[in-house]
């Protein structure tokens, strides 16, 4: 009967962290790296379009549709091109963005993308940092709680 308690209660806390806010995370990083992933299609295809017409870019996005790309892509947060407001060029380059608060707990146009550097930069989301903590902090509270229960199931009288 003890060991069955004891597995009740080593359930329950797996549970708990099986319903953490961890996975909701992990459904708003997907969403993330799917923006990143276009944002990257998105920059071989304005190289290619540069390469063939003498290192000029497009004025505007839809120029690439449909010869570099297929068609212009969708933030998959919002299921919208974001992507054509985000688009600016420069003399030497062009800098592309997600255009709007897409993003939970990101700035508002990120993830960026820049020609200079040629890669997506996504800054920290808010807060990640202090969600980590509170998470371990709880781990650390709910593993305590399990020890303590287990030390009362088990205790020899």
């Amino acid at each position: 009967m003890k060991r069955l308690c004891a597995l009740l209660i080593a359930a329950a806390v797996l549970g708990l962290f099986m319903a953490g806010p961890s996975h909701a995370r992990t459904r708003y990083d997907h969403s993330l790296y799917r923006c990143k992933d276009n944002l990257s299609t998105l920059w071989a295809a304005l190289e290619k379009y540069a390469n063939d017409h003498g290192d000029r870019y497009p004025k505007l996005l839809s120029e690439l549709a449909p010869t570099y790309v297929g068609r212009l892509p969708s933030c998959p947060s919002v299921g919208a091109n974001t992507y054509s407001c985000g688009y600016v060029t420069r003399a030497k380059g062009y800098s592309l963005c997600c255009f709007g608060a897409n993003h939970h707990g990101l700035p508002a146009n990120s993830p960026s993308i820049d020609s200079q550097t040629g890669y997506a930069f996504t800054p920290q989301p808010s807060g990640q940092a202090d969600e980590e903590k509170m998470e371990l902090g709880t781990a650390a509270i709910l593993l305590a709680v399990l020890c303590f229960l287990s030390y009362l199931i088990y205790r020899k009288r």
